[in-house]
C-alpha cells in the first residue's frame, strides 16, 4: 500500500489537517474547498461504504468522472480497501470495462451511460455530492490485480495502444524521487490539470499528498480559455507548481507566457509528453523559478529522467538528464555505433504489466522500447524524433525532427512536420498565431517557403505549406498528427460547405457517437456524453481548419453550456451572413482596384525569386533612370528602365526595407535581414562598407546631421547613426 495514508495519519498538527487538499478555481474567485480533515471524513465514509458491497479483494474499479473536489477521497478510499482503479471516459469505457472485465464502476452522476451496468448504491459523501456505484449485470470472471496501484492506458504513440497495470512500488518510488528533486513543501500550490487518463496526473496527485500540499483544479471551461485559465491559476489561486504538455502551455499568448516566467510566486515548471519547448528559453524569468525537462513513457509509469535548466538558450539542445531513482536509460544502436539509436527505459523494481503479462515472469531488469530516437555524446542523451518519423523519401532517408528544428532555430517559428503516406506528401504546418486576411496570409507563406527552401536539403522540402493558429491537440494535450493530414486533405473544401454537416460530424468523432445516433443526443450537453474541455478546443479548431472559416461567436458559450441541438442552432443564417459579408468585402477590393485596364501594359519585368515586400527606390542620376529594390530570397538589385541589370548582389538574409538614395547619386544604403547595414556603389558595382548590428534590419534609413550621416534602427532596439561616407 501506498504511504499516502501513512503521510496523511502522522500529520503533526491540526493546523496541516486544516490545509486545503484541493481547491476548485475559476477566473473570478474560489468555487470549493476541501481540507485534509475534511477528506479523512470523506475516506471513513467511503471506505466502509465500498467494504459493505464489495466482497471481492484487489479488484479494480472504473472512476467515470472528471477532476473534481472529491476525487482525492475516492482515490484514498480506494487504497484503504486495497482495489485499483482506472479512469473512464465515454471514448474508452465500453473497451477497457470490458477488457479489464470490470465488474463496478463509480461516478458522481446517476445517468446510465454504459447499457451493461445497474445502479446499485447511492452514498452521500455531503450535502452536495453523492457517489454512485454502479455493478455489471452480468457475471463474469474478474481478474486479479493484486499490488497494483491503477491502470492507465498509452496513447498509442509508441506503437498500438497497451493496457498498462501500474504497482504500487513502481509508482511510489516515481512519486518521491520527483518530490525530492522539486523540493516539494507542505505550502505549494499544484495544478492538476493533467487529463486523468494519462499518467502524469498521478505525479501531480501523489506529490501532493506525500507532501501535505494542496493541490489546484479548474472547470473544464476555464481551461479551455487560455485568458481564464491564466488568471485562475496566477491571479486567483497562484500556483507555485506547473507540469505540462509542452503544446498545452504554447496555447498562452507570448504576454501571458512572460507573466507566468516572471512570476515571483511559481516555483516549478516542469515540461513533458513532448520536445521540451526552446521558444520559452527568449524570456525573460523570475531568478527563483526552476524550469525542467521531464522524460518518460507510461509502460514504466510515469518519468525516467529529469533535466533542469539552467544556461541553455534557444540553440540549445536541451538533454534528457539524469535518471531518477531505480530508472535506467540506453540508447540501442542499430548500427553498433553507439552514437545514436532508440531508448530504452529500464528497471528491476519500478516494472509495470502489460496486457496480458505475467508478473511472476518479469524477472531482472525489464527494459521497454520507447519508439524515441537519441544520440549520445559526453555531455549526456538528446532527443532527436520519434521513430515513426524517419522516412525514406526519394531514396534518402529523412528526419522529420531534424525537419522541424532547423526551421525554429533559423526562424523561431513554432511548426510541426507530417508525413501523409496516403498521399505520398510531406506537410509541415507552421504556428502563428492571429488571423489573417487570405492575400496577406499568401504573402507570408510565400516568405516562409523561400526561407525554407533556403535551409533545408532538396529531399526536405515540404510538399505543404500552412500557417494555423493552433496546432491540434490529442486527449493527453499532446501534438494530433493525425488531425493535421486530415486538415491537410480538407484544407481546399469548397466555399459551400455544409456547416452543420461538418460541426455534426466533428460532435460525432470527439464524443465517440455514431453519427447516426446524434438525434438521440441531440438534448445532452457536451460535457455530459463525454466531452472534455481539450475535446472541445480540438473540435472548434478543427472546425475552423475544416471550413477555412470562423465558427459563430456564440457557439463557444453554447458548446458549454447548452445542447447539440442549441448548438446546432447557432449556425442558422450563419452561412448566408458570411456570404454577404464576403460579397462586401469583395466589392470594396473591387472598388479599390478598378482602373482603366486599357491604359496599362506591362513593358517588361523582372524576376526576383520570391515575395518582394519593400517598396523600390526609383530615381534619376545624370539623365537615366532606375530602379532599386531587395527581395525575400537575398537578392537585391539595381536597374535601368529598360529593365536591365546595372549592378546585383545576394546578400546573406532577407531585404524588406526600402533602400535611401545618397547625395553623391552613385551610393545607396540598404539593411538586410542578416543584421547589416551596407553601403553600396553600383556604379563601381562594390560594397564600400557595412556595418553590424545585434538584429535583422527591416526599417528605411533616413538622413540626418544635415545630410551628412544616416539613422536607423534594428531589432536589436537599438537607434544607429553612421557617416555616410564610412561606417563609423
Amino acid at each position: 500500500m501506498l504511504s499516502i495514508l501513512k503521510t496523511l495519519a502522522e500529520l503533526p498538527d491540526s493546523t496541516n489537517l486544516d490545509m486545503n487538499v484541493i481547491i476548485l478555481v475559476d477566473d473570478q474567485t474560489v468555487l470549493k474547498s476541501k481540507s485534509y480533515r475534511i477528506l479523512l471524513g470523506h475516506v471513513e465514509v467511503l471506505s466502509n461504504r465500498l467494504r459493505e458491497c464489495i466482497k471481492e479483494s484487489s479488484t479494480c474499479l472504473g472512476l467515470f468522472m472528471h477532476h473534481n473536489v472529491y476525487l482525492p477521497s475516492i482515490i484514498v478510499s480506494l487504497q484503504v480497501v486495497k482495489h485499483s482503479f482506472v479512469f473512464l471516459t465515454t471514448k474508452n469505457a465500453q473497451k477497457l470495462s470490458e477488457k479489464l472485465k470490470l465488474k463496478w464502476i463509480l461516478s458522481l452522476d446517476d445517468t446510465a451511460l454504459l447499457e451493461q451496468y445497474e445502479l446499485v448504491e447511492k452514498w452521500e459523501v455531503d450535502d452536495f455530492c453523492k457517489v454512485i456505484l454502479w455493478k455489471r449485470v452480468t457475471d463474469d470472471v474478474m481478474l486479479d490485480f493484486e499490488g497494483v496501484f491503477c491502470v492507465m492506458q498509452t496513447s498509442g504513440s509508441t506503437g498500438e495502444s497497451k493496457i498498462v497495470r501500474v504497482p504500487h512500488q513502481c509508482i511510489e518510488i516515481n512519486a518521491k524521487s520527483l518530490r525530492k528533486k522539486f523540493s516539494i513543501q507542505s505550502q505549494e500550490r499544484i495544478f492538476w490539470g493533467t487529463p486523468l487518463t494519462f499518467d502524469p496526473a498521478l505525479i501531480e496527485f501523489l506529490i501532493a499528498f506525500l507532501s501535505g500540499a494542496t493541490l489546484v483544479i479548474v472547470p473544464q471551461n476555464i481551461y479551455l480559455n487560455p485568458k481564464a485559465l491564466h488568471s485562475a491559476l496566477f491571479t486567483i489561486e497562484k500556483i507555485t507548481f506547473l507540469q505540462m504538455v509542452p503544446s498545452v502551455f504554447l496555447r498562452w499568448n507570448e504576454n501571458q507566457i512572460s507573466l507566468i516566467l516572471t512570476n515571483d510566486r511559481l516555483k516549478t515548471l516542469v515540461f513533458g509528453g513532448e520536445v521540451f519547448p526552446k521558444s520559452i528559453l527568449q524570456y525573460e524569468r523570475d531568478e527563483n523559478l526552476s524550469i525542467f525537462n521531464i522524460y518518460g513513457i507510461t509502460e514504466v509509469s510515469c518519468w525516467a529522467t529529469l533535466h533542469k535548466i539552467t544556461d541553455e538558450t534557444v540553440e540549445s539542445m536541451i538533454p534528457l538528464g539524469t535518471c531518477l531513482d531505480d530508472t535506467d536509460l540506453k540508447v540501442e544502436d542499430e548500427n553498433e555505433g553507439g552514437e545514436s539509436g532508440e531508448i530504452l527505459i529500464g528497471s528491476s523494481s519500478r516494472v509495470c504489466y502489460l496486457d496480458d503479462e505475467e508478473p511472476k515472469k518479469l524477472t531482472g531488469t525489464i527494459y521497454r522500447p520507447t519508439g524515441d530516437i537519441a544520440i549520445v555524446n559526453q555531455k549526456g542523451v538528446y532527443f532527436v524524433s520519434r521513430k515513426n518519423k524517419i522516412i525514406k523519401r526519394f531514396g534518402q532517408k529523412i528526419n522529420l525532427g531534424i525537419i522541424e528544428n532547423v526551421i525554429f532555430d533559423k526562424t523561431g517559428l513554432v511548426n510541426k512536420c507530417v508525413w501523409s503516406q496516403e498521399h505520398n506528401k510531406l506537410l509541415n504546418f507552421i504556428v502563428i498565431e492571429g488571423k489573417f486576411e487570405p492575400e496577406y496570409k499568401k504573402r507570408m507563406l510565400d516568405k516562409i517557403r523561400v526561407k525554407v527552401i533556403n535551409l533545408l536539403p532538396e529531399n526536405s522540402i515540404p510538399d505543404f505549406l500552412e500557417i494555423i493558429e493552433k496546432l491540434p491537440l490529442t486527449s493527453h494535450g499532446k501534438v494530433d498528427e493525425k488531425a493535421l493530414e486530415k486538415m491537410y486533405c480538407s484544407i481546399q473544401l469548397a466555399d459551400n460547405v455544409d456547416f452543420v454537416e461538418v460541426f455534426s460530424g466533428l460532435w460525432s468523432k470527439y464524443l465517440g457517437i455514431s453519427a447516426a445516433d446524434l438525434d438521440r443526443y441531440k438534448e445532452y450537453k457536451f460535457f455530459e456524453t463525454g466531452g472534455s474541455s481539450i475535446k472541445a478546443l480540438q473540435l472548434l479548431s478543427e472546425f475552423k481548419e475544416l471550413t477555412n472559416s470562423d465558427y459563430p461567436d456564440q457557439l463557444l458559450t453554447a458548446i458549454f453550456e447548452k445542447r447539440y441541438a442549441d448548438c446546432v442552432e447557432c449556425f442558422h443564417n450563419f452561412a448566408a451572413k458570411r456570404q454577404t459579408s464576403r460579397e462586401n468585402l469583395q466589392h470594396i477590393l473591387e472598388k479599390r482596384t478598378k482602373v482603366d485596364e486599357e491604359s496599362l501594359e506591362i513593358v517588361w519585368k523582372f524576376d526576383l525569386k520570391a515575395c518582394v515586400d519593400a517598396s523600390p527606390l526609383a530615381f534619376e542620376n545624370e539623365g537615366e533612370v532606375y530602379i532599386a529594390v531587395g527581395a525575400f530570397s537575398h537578392i537585391f538589385v539595381v536597374l535601368n528602365e529598360q529593365g536591365s541589370v546595372i549592378f546585383k548582389e545576394t546578400l546573406p538574409d532577407a531585404i524588406e526595407g526600402q533602400p535611401l538614395l545618397s547625395n553623391q547619386k552613385n551610393i545607396i544604403f540598404i539593411g538586410c535581414f542578416d543584421g547589416l547595414m551596407y553601403c553600396i556603389d553600383y556604379i563601381r558595382k562594390e560594397i564600400v562598407w557595412k556595418y553590424t548590428t545585434g538584429d535583422r534590419i527591416k526599417s528605411r534609413p533616413s538622413y540626418c546631421k544635415n545630410n551628412t550621416a544616416i539613422v536607423f534602427g534594428s531589432y536589436d532596439k537599438i537607434v544607429y547613426c553612421l557617416s555616410e561616407v564610412s561606417d563609423d
